[in-house]
């Protein structure tokens, strides 16, 4: 588990690496495309090569699912984006360097309103955050002075948030399960979606006069049949005789392929494996990125100012990274001021069909159990020692009732649960389709081919507000 996570982590620095040296091939592109250009190329040609690498199609998604993955693509892909490059058109790149960098704080405040299962924000992380924003003010200022302009601010101010709601937005698509390239490559579909009016808005007479004598050269060309001229006509009113040049070509690969197709899914299994909060704090890094590649690949001088601000904002990452679990592990469990789950109006309960055999019963309540305490650990109690001073750890802090139900039962109270009502619950189900299968990879491929109307449930799991969990259990026997 270590060892994943540490893997997790590497797939964050080495996202932020390529994600923070993107400045050059863009500043070389901007020579010959619009900032919107750039970005239509670079994730359209993400989204072609995850759709080679993973041809398979994303089944039995949901309308929810579905929002999820449209409100994705909108936020990360089309939004982030477009706020940002309209931005650097009315402020100072130092400005939104310093303004973009504070979406980690966005993320947290996010999380805590929307994800139960990040956890308690400590305060190594805001102390993490104050020194990370010094280290990249220090960078992007650079001795210069600070000019504000309230509608560049602003924008990139938004720019910050809608990348906080991509990262929270990602955290929750990671439950749903699906491999995590068909999930990006989704996000990238809505993306594309959305930034296909984006072409339009921006330098509209322009694109309006293009696509207009696109469609007169394409009609005049198709009337004499001349299907060679059409295939000309596209490659030039499209602009792709850019691609000719060789620089402009390796350029957008770099981007299309490295940053878009290749950065989003490790990012995206950074989250899913580290949460949001702990992947979104190594943006603090970009900044150090950006000054590390112009010196190697631009020859610019380096400051003793961006130098300092260099190992501050490093500084401020560890301490937000810094989980203190020495600490933890010494601290004495009568004095923990954890958050605790408020016995009084949360509960759990398990429902399992009674008429499965012993063994799968047990197997079943032991899956969910797990599952259960991934999702919300916060119902764990802390580490207790016996009198010979040995370690024992934390359980859950309260009992967790099994009841009794059965198949038709329990699919009933499955298809309840997907109510809007019912939303802000914790829930975990066991299929047969799940405990036939050997392995995980198995189990998402297996699932991918199957609608819920056809699973049949052992069990679930429900976790929450005390009042809605026993408006849907309240009546039901112990499984004794």
């Amino acid at each position: 588990m270590g060892s994943r996570r540490s893997a997790r982590h590497l797939a964050a620095i080495f996202t932020i690496i390529i994600w923070g040296t993107t400045f050059i091939s863009t500043k070389v592109l901007l020579t010959d495309f619009k900032p919107v250009e750039i970005l239509f190329f670079r994730f359209v040609m993400g989204f072609v090569a995850l759709l080679l690498v993973c041809p398979h199609r994303l089944k039995a998604v949901d309308r929810r699912q579905e929002m999820a993955f449209a409100l994705a693509g909108l936020c990360g892909i089309c939004l982030y984006y477009l706020l940002e490059n309209i931005a650097l058109t009315y402020t100072m790149a130092s400005n939104v360097g310093v303004i973009i960098s504070v979406a980690p704080f966005f993320t947290a405040i996010l999380s805590r309103l929307f994800l139960k299962s990040e956890g308690k924000l400590r305060a190594n992380f805001f102390i993490g955050f104050v020194v990370a924003m010094v280290g990249v003010a220090l960078i992007s200022f650079n001795g210069s002075k600070l000019e504000l302009s309230p509608v560049g601010d602003l924008l990139a101010v938004l720019a910050a948030f809608v990348w906080a709601c991509y990262s929270i937005l990602t955290r929750k698509i990671s439950s749903f399960g699906y491999p995590v390239i068909l999930t990006t490559r989704r996000t990238f579909f809505y993306g594309i979606l959305f930034m296909v009016p984006a072409l339009f808005l921006f330098d509209f007479r322009e694109q309006r006069a293009k696509w207009t004598c696109l469609h007169e050269h394409l009609a005049t060309a198709a009337r004499v049949h001349d299907f060679t001229a059409c295939s000309e006509i596209v490659y030039c009113r499209m602009g792709l005789e850019r691609f000719v040049d060789l620089t402009h070509l390796l350029n957008i690969l770099y981007l299309g392929l490295g940053a878009s197709a290749l950065c989003f899914v490790t990012w995206n299994l950074a989250v899913k494996a580290l949460g949001a909060v702990k992947t979104s704090v190594y943006i603090y890094m970009v900044p150090v990125i950006t000054v590390v590649t112009s010196v190697l690949v631009l020859k610019e001088p380096v400051t003793w100012i961006s130098a300092v601000g260099t190992v501050i904002a490093v500084a401020g990452l560890f301490l937000s990274e810094y989980s203190g679990k020495e600490n933890q592990r010494r601290r004495d469990p009568s004095k923990d001021r954890r958050i605790k789950m408020d016995l009084q109006n949360e509960k759990c309960v398990m429902v399992i069909d009674e008429n499965l055999p012993l063994g799968i019963i047990a197997n079943t309540a032991a899956i969910m159990g797990i599952t259960l305490g991934k999702q919300r650990h916060e119902v764990v109690g802390a580490d207790v020692y016996d009198s010979t001073g040995n370690r024992h750890l934390g359980i859950i802090e309260f009992p967790v009732p099994i009841l009794k139900g059965n198949a038709d039962l329990i699919k009933a109270l499955r298809e309840k649960l997907y109510e809007p009502e019912f939303s802000e619950l914790t829930v975990v189900d066991f299929s047969d389709l799940a405990q036939g299968c050997k392995t995980y990879d198995e189990f998402i491929e297996k699932m991918q081919d199957v609608s819920e109307t056809e699973l049949n449930y052992f069990g679930i799991a429900i976790c929450g507000a005390k009042k809605k969990v026993n408006k849907l259990t309240g009546s039901m026997a112990l499984l004794r």
